[in-house]
């Protein structure tokens, strides 16, 4: 397994499966990834793993059969925050290296533990540097089936122009509409996801609960 800890933006985050390695309750957690073959379709998830900001759209997007990709609601990382993740990442290393790490893949519960040969963390003033850089910015993309009709993608991608980037793109059965939010402090954050919120209720609030996609 091509295992990497390196630092992508949040408009990568559905291109790669992500695991999670076991640490310590209230312990900063640095997540590892590997590159997926295809960009992800979109799923549904378990909300308890959803960051707060996102839940609630979540919850109503996936009850109308609209699945959602992997996703980050931003953060305002401060430099202690990251010197207790990455410490983290240099006490795993071994353990990765032996195979003795264990980490659950975030898509499927599954419990792993790959071995990586002379694996080592990634630089530490470049990482500290990308984080600090992207402070603030989050990402989530809505999976709209065909059923539903791509109008609804295209109307929801132009209604969160106010808070957010959006694009469109097709993928296999679904159009996937991914939102990127730059948020300058907490509260303009929250007021921008609370935006792409109303936008998406909005847009669905003439599809019925527990639509059937197939």
């Amino acid at each position: 397994m091509r295992l990497s800890a390196g630092y992508i933006e949040p408009s990568m985050f559905d291109r790669v499966r992500w695991f999670r390695p076991a640490r310590a309750k209230g312990v900063p957690v640095w997540h590892y990834w590997t590159p997926r073959t295809t960009p992800h379709l979109g799923e549904r998830v378990d909300l308890a793993t959803v960051d707060p900001l996102l839940r609630n759209m979540v919850a109503f997007a996936q009850a109308r059969g609209v699945l959602t990709t992997p996703s980050c609601e931003g953060h305002f990382f401060d430099a202690a925050w990251f010197d207790a993740a990455y410490r983290g990442l240099l006490a795993d290393a071994p353990l990765l290296r032996a195979g003795a790490l264990p980490m659950q893949d975030v898509e499927s519960g599954a419990v792993i533990r790959p071995r990586a040969a002379g694996w080592t963390p990634p630089p530490y003033a470049e990482t500290r540097d990308a984080v600090a850089a992207n402070n603030g910015k989050g990402q989530i993309g809505f999976a709209f089936p065909e059923a539903v009709m791509p109008r609804y993608a295209e109307c929801f991608a132009r209604s969160v122009a106010p808070f957010a980037d959006a694009y469109a793109e097709r993928r296999g059965p679904r159009t996937v509409v991914t939102v990127v939010v730059r948020g300058s402090d907490p509260d303009d954050l929250r007021g921008r996801w609370a935006g792409v919120e109303r936008a998406l209720v909005g847009v669905l609030s003439g599809v019925a609960p527990r639509f059937s996609v197939g």
